[in-house]
């Protein structure tokens, strides 16, 4: 049964998979994410409604929650370094760059801030809104190599607390890596990790292209954030759906929409 959604509000909407939620979103109608005040107005953009705000304190956006029917939290750090300079890069220089810019003093960019205690600030607030009927949380499917624990553990403690919540439906999305050919460091980030899946599944006998391999991300297929979206999307229009969705449910959610670029979604 489809829901209508005439006001979707987009937590890290300047990030990176909040503005292609917000580009799948401009169809069903008004968007309200967060965008830093020196970002570059585009066409597609006359729909959506911009807030500064902070994840931490609901002060700086509950007002702007109050005529929302949804809320989509996009706020996540893969690595306790400098992120967005890792997905933004062009090259492997520049990628390493946001790797030795790791931040440790920072306090806000540590996995249970940003991955976990975020969320949570923003599900509080959304929970003294009547109207908002739906709350997604961007999680992740498993770990990756190389990458600290506690970025997993850290989203399932968000998605334990989150779905606590009585107040509004809660739907937890849970892709692999994520990429897209306008973030041109995640593309052959991707295709290795699929390639490397691939070879692992193969030796394993394995037939599923989404099952999880030896408590490791490398069982998962990269997905372009394209599908990401859309899957969101089309999750919130539909009334029946709640709780966990994985790799294989994302896709099927997402099916029939092909993202340009590589390694598009089968």
């Amino acid at each position: 049964m489809a829901v209508p959604l005439r006001k979707l509000f987009v937590v890290g909407g300047s990030g990176f998979l909040g503005e292609w939620t917000k580009r799948s979103s401009r169809r069903h109608g008004p968007t309200t994410p967060a965008r830093p005040a020196d970002s570059p107005a585009t066409a597609w953009q006359s729909n959506v409604e911009w807030v500064r705000g902070d994840s931490l304190r609901p002060e700086t956006y509950a007002a702007h929650l109050q005529s929302c029917d949804a809320v989509v939290h996009t706020v996540g750090t893969l690595l306790e370094a400098d992120y967005k300079r890792l997905v933004k890069a062009g090259s492997l220089c520049q990628a390493a760059s946001g790797l030795i810019k790791s931040t440790p003093t920072t306090a806000s960019v540590t996995y249970e801030t940003t991955n976990r205690d975020t969320a949570l600030c923003v599900a509080d607030a959304a929970a003294q809104c009547p109207s908002v009927r739906s709350f997604v949380y961007i999680s992740a499917t498993d770990f990756l190599p190389l990458i600290d624990r506690r970025y997993i553990s850290t989203k399932r403690e968000a998605e334990v607390a989150l779905i606590r919540h009585q107040e509004f439906r809660t739907l937890i999305f849970r892709p692999g890596f994520m990429f897209s050919d306008q973030q041109p460091f995640t593309v052959p980030l991707a295709q290795a990790l699929d390639a490397l899946g691939r070879l692992k599944r193969a030796a394993f006998g394995l037939v599923s292209r989404t099952q999880p391999l030896v408590a490791s991300g490398l069982g998962t297929p990269p997905l372009h954030i394209d599908v990401v979206a859309q899957a969101v999307l089309r999750g919130l229009l539909n009334s029946k759906l709640n709780g966990i969705v994985g790799p294989d449910g994302i896709l099927e959610l997402s099916k029939g929409f092909k993202p340009e670029g590589p390694l598009e979604s089968p």
